[in-house]
């Protein structure tokens, strides 16, 4: 029991000071960094209080607590790939523009070009 006690915090500390290292050293938007950090602090907290995720799956109204703990993981996947498409949507339009103004700059040389 002590091995749990002891153990579970090493290990949520240590994949939290993983996601914080991470972060420091990657250039994550300022957005991303705050999710990764508040999940690190959700692990470290959970791995802390183990028994908070039964006392949450009570308030909830589920009697299963690894099954709220596995519902919030999906959950957040879901936002997390949600998030992703929006970017590459995002991406995908400027990726256009530019090939656009690309083409537009090069039909421009081509003519001045053939002015010459």
């Amino acid at each position: 029991m002590l091995t749990n006690n002891l153990l579970l915090p090493v290990f949520g500390a240590l994949i939290f000071i993983l996601f914080i290292n991470v972060i420091r050293k990657s250039h994550f938007s300022i957005e991303r960094s705050f999710l990764w950090v508040f999940v690190g602090g959700l692990i470290l907290f959970i791995t802390i209080m183990p028994k908070m995720i039964d006392e949450f799956s009570r308030w909830v109204g589920i009697n299963y607590g690894p099954s709220v703990l596995f519902l919030c993981s999906i959950l957040f996947l879901l936002y997390v790939i949600f998030r992703q498409e929006q970017m590459m949507t995002e991406m995908d339009e400027k990726i256009k523009l530019l090939v656009q103004s690309n083409a537009i700059m090069d039909n421009q040389v081509r003519e001045l070009n053939d002015a010459l």
